[in-house]
């Protein structure tokens, strides 16, 4: 039987709400909820070692002299080390990324480059960058981000950067820093925000438009850059700990990879992530069962309901179809066969809900909701709202896909 938690668990597994097929497969999504197992305790690893002595023994290759003689401009003599490919896993080096709009330390807009934090003088202070990776759709996105803020201060102090990058809006399409700031200002506070930036603004996605799958296969992420040579020390991606959490100790281990930029080192104290990776999604649609309305995949998309009877599948990735409806207290029942796939239905007025369902007990605009695990769901509510219809393969710990019939009256 599928419960509440394994469904938190899947969707947090896959990174949220909204699965695009092309970018993000999977997610390894920390959390610090304790109800959620989807990362391994960290009190087994001890911050006061490294295998051979005391974390203040660790290797700490995090001095750049490239940027000493900069005098406020980027240094011609600097050469930014060439990059890799994909990126974000640890070992790997951080291309020459050009974003060519940035919510800059000031408060301004300007234009923000890795060569210009690697060569300039105006960033000396930094010994590393901490890339924060969002996107709008994301419904762990949040929690991370707030589990990071209240340490941007000391990792200010230990020398680190801290990039936030959103890189998806909610209908999936790069996101730009109209959208950046718009997220980021919701969950970290000015004096915390240090660079902002879209992974729609970057140089290589004019060139690249598949950019996302050469980019990131996951969301939310994080992941510590050493400034000396640009190279991932410490990922998310790499491990099944989430990297922004307090240890018992009462340390934060973010702090501590800031302050120890080896990844040989955090290697053999996170280890390389065990998460299995649901299953590949699998469409159990027959031809022309797909609704009309398609593509409704967003609550921009939504089309619009009213009484009547209607068909409609979810039979491609992402697996939501999203709905209207106006004024009026309403039922829907919707049919389909358990054994093909598990469907949900949820009704809401605030797309906030999106952030937190399965999650709280009372999410932000929560109208009512169907989480059977057998055949069929009903649902009662005052309208307007927003109408969520999403899929589960009948294990419950992955996508899925399944034709249904949905019966709107008003009563």
């Amino acid at each position: 039987m599928k419960t509440k938690i394994e469904r938190l668990t899947y969707l947090l597994s896959v990174s949220a709400i909204f699965m695009f097929s092309s970018a993000c497969s999977n997610d390894e999504n920390p959390t610090q909820e304790s109800d959620v197992e989807s990362y391994t305790n960290t009190d087994n690893i001890d911050p006061d070692s490294n295998g051979s002595g005391n974390l203040s023994d660790a290797p700490n290759d995090s001095t750049n002299d490239n940027t000493t003689n900069g005098g406020g401009t980027t240094n011609t003599g600097c050469t930014y080390p060439e990059g890799t490919i994909p990126f974000a896993n640890t070992g790997d080096i951080m291309p020459n990324l050009k974003f060519n709009r940035a919510i800059l330390r000031d408060g301004t807009e300007g234009q923000f480059s890795l060569d210009e934090f690697y060569c300039s003088q105006d960033y000396a202070e930094y010994q590393s960058v901490f890339f924060v990776v969002i996107a709008d759709w994301c419904t762990a996105c949040p929690m991370y981000m707030d589990s990071i803020e209240p340490q941007i201060e000391a990792l200010e102090e230990a020398g680190t950067l801290v990039v936030w990058i959103d890189a998806q809006t909610t209908s999936f399409a790069p996101a730009t820093l109209d959208h950046a700031g718009t997220k980021v200002f919701q969950h970290v506070s000015p004096s915390h925000r240090d660079i902002i930036v879209g992974l729609g603004d970057v140089d290589y996605a004019a060139t690249n438009p598949s950019f996302l799958n050469d980019f990131f296969d996951a969301f939310p992420t994080g992941f510590m850059v050493r400034k000396s040579d640009m190279m991932v020390v410490a990922s998310q991606a790499r491990t099944d700990y989430d990297i922004t959490q307090t240890l018992t100790t009462g340390e934060q281990l973010l702090l501590l990879i800031a302050q120890n930029l080896d990844p040989d080192y955090w290697d053999a104290q996170l280890g390389t992530s065990t998460a299995t990776p649901p299953p590949p999604f699998e469409g159990n649609c027959a031809e022309g069962e797909e609704e009309a309305s398609e593509p409704n995949d967003s609550p921009e998309q939504a089309a619009a309901l009213t009484v009547g009877m209607y068909t409609g599948g979810i039979c491609a990735e992402p697996t939501f179809d999203f709905y209207t409806i106006g004024e009026g207290t309403w039922s829907i029942d919707i049919t389909f066969s358990h054994a093909v796939a598990d469907i949900d239905i949820h009704a809401f007025n605030d797309v906030a809900y999106l952030d937190s369902m399965y999650r709280s007990e009372n999410p932000p605009g929560h109208l009512a909701s169907g989480l059977s695990v057998d055949d069929n769901e009903s649902i009662q509510f005052e309208g307007p709202a927003t109408v969520m219809i999403n899929a589960f393969n009948p294990q419950g710990n992955g996508p899925g896909s399944a034709p249904y019939e949905m019966n709107i009256t008003e009563q």
